[in-house]
């Protein structure tokens, strides 16, 4: 519980900040991510489709 006593609340906050820019990043990644292999997918799926009509 030392760590605890060393960190202020205004490092806390910034913390909680920096986490939340963190994760909103990750999040935007993985949804450029998941679109792209969506669009993947509905493109070669539209490829054989085309392919067999």
């Amino acid at each position: 519980m030392i760590i605890t006593d060393l960190v202020t609340k205004e490092d806390l906050r910034v913390t909680r900040d920096d986490l939340r820019a963190a994760l909103d990043l990750a999040i935007t990644r993985q949804t450029i991510v998941f679109g792209g292999m969506l669009a993947i997918t509905a493109g070669l799926l539209f490829a054989a489709i085309s392919f067999i009509v």
